[in-house]
């Protein structure tokens, strides 16, 4: 018998930040080189079923994907847990905020941190590739993403489609990025370089959603939440149709997650919510 539940699994990044042991105090956001966290894009550092690894200058944790929320909330706060032991020989622990600035010149002493979007994502709604942010643009500034995988159950047997897969990103949009935007969960400085409406990587098991910061793995409720509407979105992916005209269009669910103010979102999440 196949199996029913989708399987959910993130990638967060996060912001070293000093501890009073730090020779430059507590509290000053140091970007990660190479010697102070094991693991990389091509070779994680797993232990048991969590994944650790540098990410530029920031430090990103990943997980086996769930298929219940017990196991999601559970290893996301292991995660976070595992870090802080990762980072405590340097003098460091993770930062909570969704995008940071660091001292130029301590910037430029890491390796290759002028790569800015490396791998290109795409636009759901216009099905193009967006375009990499600037290096100019973003300065000494960076941004913490926190990426939604969704895996299709039994995706081996029964491979997702194309359109299947470009529901489940607009799904991702109206259950996801309506609601965190609504709640003041989205950076508004990230989102002029990352992260707007539709943005995703499709995937061999299914999508990654790659609209959220990390906001939302800040605290067990939020991420627990997250797992619940992750599961709605997958839910409802293949009748996505009628929430997006019950919402107004594409372009309205679009301006909504990248420009209209938080109480709009809001509104249209509850709609969501009571359909």
């Amino acid at each position: 018998m196949l199996s029913k539940n989708p399987t959910i699994g993130c990638d967060v990044e996060f912001a070293a930040q000093t501890t009073q042991t730090n020779l430059f105090g507590s509290g000053t956001y140091i970007p990660l080189k190479e010697s102070m966290l094991a693991g990389t894009k091509e070779k994680p550092n797993w232990i048991d079923d969590l994944s650790f690894q540098r990410d530029n200058v920031f430090a990103e944790i990943g997980m086996l994907p769930a298929d219940n929320k017990e196991d999601f909330v559970s290893r996301i706060m292991r995660a976070r847990d595992q870090l802080n032991i990762l980072l405590e020989p340097t003098h460091l622990v993770h930062g909570l905020d969704s995008h940071v600035v660091y001292d130029l010149m301590s910037l430029k002493e890491v390796d290759q941190y002028d790569a800015i979007g490396c791998e290109p994502d795409y636009n759901v709604w216009s099905l193009t590739e967006n375009p990499a942010p600037l290096l100019e643009e973003l300065g000494a500034s960076r941004t913490c993403g926190g990426h939604i995988h969704i895996g299709y159950p039994d995706f081996e047997v029964m491979p997702p489609t194309a359109i299947d897969r470009i529901n489940l990103v607009k799904a991702c949009d109206v259950f996801i990025g309506l609601w965190l935007k609504g709640t003041g969960h989205l950076d508004t400085f990230r989102q002029q370089f990352y992260g707007k409406a539709g943005a995703h990587r499709p995937k061999e098991y299914g999508i990654e959603y790659r609209v959220p910061s990390n906001a939302w793995a800040k605290n067990e409720n939020m991420i627990g939440m997250m797992y619940e509407h992750a599961v709605m979105a997958f839910n409802h992916h293949h009748e996505i149709d009628s929430y997006i005209n019950m919402l107004g269009g594409d372009e309205i669910i679009i301006d909504l997650i990248d420009s209209a103010p938080s109480d709009e979102a809001y509104d249209a999440a509850v709609q969501v919510a009571a359909a």
